[in-house]
């Protein structure tokens, strides 16, 4: 192999970290204007947000309070959650720097910027609610950038497709995440329910993922459970649903050497998204819900087997 595993090791986790980043503060302002649209007498739960991003281990750990002030510090700024946004853009700055003389320096400098904006104004995040959707939309715009000079300058050899494997599981991964949280509910049991809340949280989590104008395209009716979900795991031009970024990352994976067993992966896992048409379209809450739990599963397999055959020994923490 070409690429040395050690560098293909750094290229796909610095794809990982920066996606992640972004995807944790596109979660944090949907939720936020989520609860804007609410009545006062109906609280979310910020303790949500630690659930969707799998990380309730670390939370607990760091003996954080469920509170707004406490789940805004442990998703942003805490370095030893290794899914704060703090931490995804140190982690993908350490991976990028190792790599340094493969990229262009446009994809270094916009990624320094992207480290320094939010390293200074994280506490402003968590503490001013007034400034924090400024500040992770800054967030969200300048990942973009990064990704644009990776796109736009950057060579699309072995270390673009490991790069854009990572991003792609990544978001694979919380498109999952997002839905799964969401069929548990977001209010605590027993909450008063304004009438057309359920089609509020829908919208949440459409507009975490940049989803809803495109949605609204394709449904040109309300905004239901069902569709919703049908959208987000089969639309597949769309960029964000879970067919899309498993198309992509096989496409990906098939330019790499000794792919066979990671696309068949991909391939049957692609397989598996289709199949959950039946699941989506039922009344089954709870089936789906099973088959959406099982899914994420697989996508950490689909990581378990790009591990395996390109970067054993080295390994780096999820």
């Amino acid at each position: 192999m070409s690429l040395l595993s050690r560098v293909a090791n750094h290229f796909y986790w610095f794809g990982r970290y920066v996606e992640r980043a972004e995807n944790t503060a596109r979660l944090i302002i949907a939720y936020a204007n989520l609860a804007l649209d609410l009545p006062r007498s109906s609280r979310l739960e910020w303790y949500s947000l630690v659930e969707t991003t799998g990380s309730d281990a670390a939370f607990h750990k760091a003996a954080h309070k469920p509170t707004e002030l406490g789940v805004m510090r442990f998703l942003i700024e805490d370095r030893e959650n290794p899914g704060s946004i703090v931490s995804s853009l140190r982690f993908a700055r350490e991976n990028l720097r190792s790599t340094r003389d493969r990229v262009p320096r446009e994809v270094s400098e916009s990624m320094n910027l992207l480290y320094g904006f939010v390293h200074d104004r994280s506490d402003t995040a968590i503490r001013r609610t007034a400034e924090r959707y400024e500040v992770l939309r800054g967030v969200v715009d300048r990942c973009q950038l990064v990704r644009g000079y990776i796109g736009g300058t950057m060579t699309h050899g072995l270390g673009y497709q490991f790069i854009r494997t990572g991003r792609m599981l990544e978001r694979a991964d919380m498109t999952t995440r997002i839905m799964d949280v969401r069929l548990d509910d977001l209010l605590p049991a027993g909450a008063e329910l304004p009438p057309a809340f359920d089609a509020l949280q829908w919208m949440a989590v459409l507009r975490s993922l940049s989803a809803y104008q495109m949605y609204r395209r394709q449904s040109h009716g309300a905004v239901r459970a069902r569709s919703v979900i049908d959208f987000l795991l089969l639309q597949e031009d769309f960029p964000r649903s879970v067919s899309y970024c498993l198309t992509k990352l096989r496409s990906g994976l098939s330019t790499l050497p000794r792919s066979e067993q990671a696309v068949a992966t991909v391939s049957a896992l692609g397989g598996q998204v289709a199949g959950l048409r039946g699941a989506v379209l039922s009344s089954d809450a709870e089936a789906l819900r099973a088959a959406i739990d099982e899914l994420q599963r697989a996508l950490n397999g689909v990581h378990g087997v790009i591990e395996r055959t390109y970067f054993l020994p080295l390994t780096e923490p999820a």
